[in-house]
């Protein structure tokens, strides 16, 4: 359990941290991924010789992987007919194992791991360093005004409606605060001619 644990370890550490970089994330989840994998194809003898060394210098028996496993509580008659090395391999180390990658492929499915990279592109840290250009299919555009263009060409302006609201602010903004401005010094010239 400790080695199939200290897999998962980094991975948990960097999830719990409240400054979380998705990108490092989802890296970390592929590593404990491919990681478990490879234990599970060829971690079973370096284990096996682990625990063996381990019983052996505290005069711990090991049994002998060929015999036939018999389940405590069960009579001879009514035991599986599975062998030791079947049960502790199959039954138990890949059946954890299994249930590891299980657990990760349920929680880090390859839609929910593009949405945080996704996700991650709009994280301000290192001047938008995540950011993927070529993976945005709006890519070519310029300007705010070809934004917002774009948005209601492809319907994303019904999806993201907060965005599209932000992006349309944006672009009145200037208008709006000319506006406001040539106000204001209308408002000033109409005062101070009543001063004077």
């Amino acid at each position: 359990m400790k080695n199939i644990l200290g897999f998962a370890n980094d991975l948990s550490q960097a999830l719990q941290r409240k400054d979380q970089d998705f990108v490092n994330s989802m890296k970390l989840v592929s590593i404990c991924k491919l990681g478990l994998l490879r234990m599970r194809e060829h971690g079973w003898n370096s284990l096996l010789s682990q625990v063996s060394s381990f019983c052996e210098k505290r005069f711990i028996i090991v049994p002998v992987m060929e015999n036939m496993f018999l389940t405590p509580g069960r009579s001879r008659h009514r035991a599986q007919e599975i062998t030791n090395i079947h049960h502790y391999r199959i039954d138990l180390f890949c059946t954890i194992l299994d249930m590891q990658l299980q657990e990760l492929n349920s929680r880090f499915n390859e839609i929910n791991t593009k949405l945080l990279m996704c996700l991650a592109c709009l994280c301000p840290k290192d001047l938008f360093a995540a950011f993927n250009k070529e993976t945005v299919e709006f890519s070519g555009l310029n300007r705010i005004c070809d934004l917002a263009q774009k948005m209601v060409e492809t319907n994303k302006h019904k999806v993201f409606s907060l965005v599209y609201l932000l992006v349309t602010l944006a672009l009145v903004l200037p208008v709006a605060t000319t506006t406001v401005e040539r106000v204001f010094s209308a408002m000033n010239y109409v005062k101070n001619r009543l001063r004077s």
